[in-house]
């Protein structure tokens, strides 16, 4: 029976992402416009690191400082609570988040990312793809 809710979640998940493609809502429009924007967005939501990152600031709804959002990452790409993160892994990752990720998402506008404070919070264009977003949550929780 679990298989069964597996595919119907999938399948309203797949449904979600259809009405999503097919609505009347502003298109991607990024500055260098045109299909290089859809481009640009399915490159973006491309790295898992980049997704837990939108995920936990949608979560959150506050700004959230570099140590707790690599901690944050970790735990979900390990699926593991953020108490068991190690400082190694913690730090590995926040070189990544500040000198990669935000930097590549603030520039889309998905985050505003402060990096002499390392501080960041939903950007401007998170809110325009939530749906977007709430699938690409829903299918990153499926096990296969």
């Amino acid at each position: 029976m679990a298989h069964t809710g597996r595919r119907s979640d999938r399948e309203g998940a797949s449904r979600r992402l259809r009405d999503f493609a097919h609505s009347s809502r502003p298109r991607v429009a990024f500055a260098d416009g045109g299909g290089a924007g859809l481009d640009l967005l399915f490159d973006l939501f491309s790295d898992q690191h980049r997704r837990f990152v939108l995920y936990y600031l949608e979560q959150t709804h506050r700004p959230v400082d570099l140590p707790e959002l690599a901690t944050q990452v970790v735990a979900m790409e390990a699926d593991v609570d953020p108490d068991a993160v190690t400082e190694t892994e913690r730090a590995r990752t926040a070189s990544k988040l500040h000198h990669v990720h935000l930097p590549r998402l603030a520039d889309a506008g998905f985050v505003e990312y402060d990096p002499d404070a390392n501080v960041a919070v939903p950007g401007a264009r998170t809110d325009r793809f939530a749906e977007l977003l709430a699938v690409s949550k829903q299918l990153e929780g499926e096990k296969s």
